[in-house]
């Protein structure tokens, strides 16, 4: 990856707000012969207030923006990582929110792609900021680390200011 590089972590490197959908092969939600949409379940990572609030609009959005009328949204937050999480007023929409928070201890990336391999989205969403610093230089933001080992679709949104 470092010789080589990744055309999807350029993409998302380089595509300050403008949402990124990425799929590993053979992963997707969408019917390629009927086109039928089958997103049942995603999965949110959330962090500190305020960018959790926005991505939970935008999910809403973009359930509706897809014709459908009832998904089941899991928001993750590792406690213990900013300033914590406030009860979270959920939007309206098409999203059923239930809220899993996991022990302090936990490491972030380990936790989300355990709460893959346990719920099995359709779809993760997932703000970014890009990498940060050196080590996000050599091993890329953490929303480019998920998107190399997820087994679903990643949505990556940038997050807001």
């Amino acid at each position: 990856r470092l010789v080589f590089g990744s055309v999807a972590e350029a993409v998302l490197r380089g595509a300050e707000s403008t949402p990124i959908l990425l799929l590993p092969p053979g992963a997707g939600f969408v019917d390629p012969t009927s086109g039928e949409v089958r997103l049942r379940r995603i999965l949110a990572p959330i962090a500190t207030p305020p960018h959790y609030h926005s991505l939970l609009e935008r999910c809403q959005r973009l359930m509706l923006s897809l014709g459908l009328d009832r998904v089941e949204g899991r928001l993750l937050h590792v406690e213990g990582r900013g300033r914590g999480l406030d009860p979270p007023p959920f939007p309206p929409g098409p999203l059923d929110w239930d809220l899993h928070v996991v022990a302090e201890s936990a490491d972030v990336k380990k936790a989300i792609l355990e709460e893959i391999d346990s719920c099995s989205p359709d779809l993760v969403v997932m703000t970014t900021r890009g990498p940060r610093g050196l080590a996000g230089a050599l091993l890329g933001s953490l929303t480019e680390q998920i998107l190399r080992q997820a087994s679903c679709p990643v949505l990556a949104l940038a997050a807001s200011a």
